[in-house]
């Protein structure tokens, strides 16, 4: 399962749309049957609503927030994420999965659970250190795995390279700057970010550096 295509369902859209079809009563055709959602499907509508504002919660990369994702932001201490984040602890409790006739909490609603208390941990701390803000989108595996989805690309289909292969593909890449942001098919968003130091930059550093030591002499 691509992530990158779950977590599209778990989206204020499909939550509207499902209001629409449930309240309206309208009839679906899938091309293979007809469908009429129940009204009681707008119950889903809201478990999706809430993933969703959640999920942005913990993915902000901006200071200033799109118009109705409010929380896909900094977090700060006038913004609303403490506040949110606690109201869904408490919601996330009471969630349990049905399997077998009983009630159980699977790890991935625990680590969920385990993610938000260790978030606002985290802006605790950064918050005591002097900072104003925190980017959670900063704090996943994106960078690492676009990475090496560009070290992929360069291998072909070398799906083990050596300790010597990933140097090559490594010297290739700082070369070339990571000309291209995101590796296509990738299972997760571009991540954004820029490599700290490429050749380019290291050669025109090194002219400036150049020319100031000729004028100085």
């Amino acid at each position: 399962m691509k992530v990158s295509m779950c977590t599209q369902v778990f989206s204020h859209t499909v939550a509207a749309a499902i209001n629409v079809l449930a309240f309206t009563g309208v009839i679906i055709d899938t091309g293979t049957e007809t469908l009429k959602l129940d009204k009681q499907a707008s119950d889903t509508a809201d478990l999706l609503n809430f993933l969703a504002k959640l999920f942005d919660s913990l993915n902000g990369c901006s200071f200033k927030a799109k118009a109705g994702k409010s929380l896909r932001s900094a977090v700060t201490q006038n913004s609303n994420h403490l506040e949110f984040w606690n109201e869904a602890l408490q919601k996330l409790k009471t969630f349990h999965f049905v399997k077998n006739g009983t009630f159980w909490s699977p790890p991935s609603l625990l680590n969920l659970i385990l993610t938000i208390k260790n978030f606002k941990k985290l802006h605790s701390t950064i918050s005591n250190l002097g900072f104003n803000y925190m980017m959670p989108r900063t704090f996943n595996q994106d960078p690492v795995e676009n990475f090496f989805g560009k070290i992929r690309q360069r291998g072909s289909r070398n799906i083990n390279p050596t300790p010597s292969d990933f140097i090559s593909y490594y010297k290739n890449l700082l070369v070339n700057g990571l000309t291209s942001k995101h590796s296509v098919g990738a299972n997760c968003e571009d991540d954004n970010s820029d490599l700290f130091l490429t050749l380019q930059r290291l050669i025109t550093q090194v002219c400036i550096i150049g020319c100031l030591i000729r004028l100085m002499l």
